[in-house]
């Protein structure tokens, strides 16, 4: 989990958004995985935002995604209808409770 996450769920919201723009300048030089911004875009309260990355994650087959239907990291967007959408088109068993 990025550093960025961490401040942001510390309420250091300056520090996490100085954080977010590093990684993506370190992005034009090497790989960062989609679902990194994904979660600090998410744990920012930019939820709208959030699933931009994690469409981009999908687009780019992100390993990260594994984890989006389990981790407890992703429990805030649980609620919101384009959550259920991605795990559909990711093929992900329907099951209650998970």
């Amino acid at each position: 989990m990025p550093l960025a996450v961490a401040h942001a769920r510390a309420g250091e919201r300056d520090k996490a958004r100085a954080l977010l723009d590093e990684l993506h300048g370190m992005g034009s030089n090497r790989y960062i995985p989609p679902c990194w911004f994904a979660l600090i875009h998410m744990n920012l309260g930019e939820m709208d935002r959030a699933f931009e990355w994690l469409e981009r994650a999908l687009e780019a087959r992100d390993l990260y995604l594994l984890h989006l239907k389990v981790s407890p990291l992703y429990d805030p967007l649980r609620g919101d209808a384009r959550y259920q959408d991605l795990l559909l088109r990711m093929n992900f068993p329907q099951q209650d409770g998970l």
